[in-house]
């Protein structure tokens, strides 16, 4: 069901990218991550499109949808699930941080800038990713930060 804040992004969004995903993209790529998306994320796959519009260089897609270095949704969150470990392997210096059960690499914004939201937590916040540096975003929570671009007052970080 649209929502106040999906309507302005649609409307925003007039032409997006890729289509809107299917029910079966989204309920693979859920299966995927291992959780249910929360329902704002769920409606933008649905109702706006499978990635590519919003902050930076857009939402990551599902399958289907927009890549990141060749990389969906699911393939972004694995890949950040087992850092700590794949660092370890190479002696780097690990980050400081766990991956949460409950997070999403979201969007990209180049330079090694990512947005990361806790789909654990109910308030949705958001995070910055920058190379191995872990902030809290700016913006807190993801309607913030969704009405931060909508307004044109999102910032990086």
């Amino acid at each position: 069901m649209p929502t106040p804040l999906i309507d302005r992004i649609k409307a925003r969004v007039s032409q997006p990218a890729y289509p809107p995903a299917t029910r079966p993209q989204l309920e693979a790529a859920e299966w995927g991550i291992g959780f249910r998306l929360p329902d704002l994320v769920r409606d933008l796959y649905l109702q706006v499109g499978n990635g590519g519009f919003g902050p930076g260089y857009g939402i990551i897609g599902l399958e289907g949808g927009f890549e990141i270095y060749d990389q969906t949704l699911v393939a972004s969150c694995w890949i950040y699930r087992d850092l700590k470990r794949r660092l370890e392997t190479f002696t780097f210096s690990p980050p400081a941080w766990d991956w949460g059960s409950g997070w999403i690499i979201y969007a990209y914004w180049g330079g090694n800038l990512t947005t990361i939201v806790d789909c654990a937590d109910p308030a949705l916040p958001v995070y910055a990713l920058d190379s191995l540096d872990l902030k809290p975003h700016s913006s807190k929570t993801l309607d913030q930060w969704w009405l931060g671009w909508l307004d044109g007052t999102l910032q990086q970080a």
